[in-house]
């Protein structure tokens, strides 16, 4: 049985490698010379992340014993960790000079705490290419949302998908509506303005007709999320159930996926919410603790 652990690196190197991940079997073939090393070190520091920006509000106490869990999109990938001393300072040497490569935080028994975003200058990215030894410097650790962030290093560049994946494994861009900011919104985001719900979503094929997904959501109450079970059936991939946690409930959500032929883009999205108060639109489908079930409507996804 894989552990979560697994299903990232399996998620990981299938959305943004365009060879499969794992070994390969017996027989004659060239033997592709193993990547460089480098060193990429950094100091995991517990902390707020502004889920809107994704960039470090504050970093107060060290991360210790936490890990620094890194995977390549080579072929054949190559992943590594390395726990954070009880200063928090954590040192990983990987195989990953000039190739793409993700970074996750995982807990002290290996669960995933946070997703690493690189921030450069106004963008930030979870894929990067360095072509030497980084220092991350402070690597603040936001576990309420799930959302880890780092000043991309000099050296360092951000990098997206390469072609040639399968549909619907990839990484996709969501809009999902627009929403009023209110007092319960827990994005920073300024009460009565009008704000736009996005998420950003990586699909992998972790087996013949498995899937899992990992997506970071940015709204009135932001967060990322990993290894999220899926399925594609049809020509429709639905995602999910997975759980968001409210006031006083837990909502179940579940979303609906039909690509177009070519898999650019949709020709359909909606998402499916349990346990509300009442139902509403754009980001704000589900509104409060009850007992409905409201349906709501993704307005463009697209392929990166």
């Amino acid at each position: 049985m894989k552990t979560r652990r697994d299903l990232i690196a399996i998620a990981l190197c299938t959305i943004l490698a365009s060879a499969g991940c794992g070994g390969s079997g017996g027989g004659s073939g060239t033997v592709t010379p193993p990547n460089k090393n480098i060193t990429i070190s950094g100091t995991l520091m517990a902390g707020s992340v502004d889920a809107l920006a994704r960039f470090a509000e504050s970093a107060a106490s060290p991360f210790a014993a936490d890990q620094l869990y890194c995977v390549t999109f080579s072929s054949p990938p190559v992943s590594g960790s390395a726990t954070a001393d009880n200063s928090g300072n954590v040192s990983l040497t990987l195989a990953a000079l000039n190739v793409p490569f993700g970074c996750f935080i995982l807990s002290p028994s290996s669960t995933g705490a946070a997703t690493l975003f690189f921030n450069a200058s106004s963008t930030s990215g979870e894929t990067v290419t360095f072509g030497g030894d980084a220092n991350l410097g402070t690597i603040t650790v936001d576990t309420s949302t799930g959302m880890a962030t780092a000043t991309l290093p000099q050296g360092g560049s951000l990098t997206g998908t390469p072609a040639g994946v399968a549909c619907p494994v990839g990484t996709w861009s969501v809009t999902i509506g627009t929403y009023t900011c209110d007092s319960s919104c827990t994005n920073g985001c300024t009460v009565g303005s009008t704000q736009t719900g996005t998420s950003t979503v990586w699909i992998a094929q972790s087996a013949t007709d498995q899937y899992t997904a990992s997506f970071t959501h940015i709204g009135c109450n932001s967060g990322s999320q990993s290894d999220v079970p899926a399925t594609y059936t049809g020509g429709v991939f639905t995602l999910g159930p997975w759980s968001e946690p409210d006031a006083t409930c837990s909502h179940s959500v579940t979303a609906m996926v039909t690509p177009n032929g070519a898999c650019t883009s949709t020709t359909s999205a909606t998402s499916s919410w349990t346990n509300c108060g009442s139902c509403g639109t754009g980001d704000n489908v589900c509104v409060g603790c009850g007992t409905l079930t409201c349906n709501g409507t993704i307005e463009t996804m697209s392929k990166q």
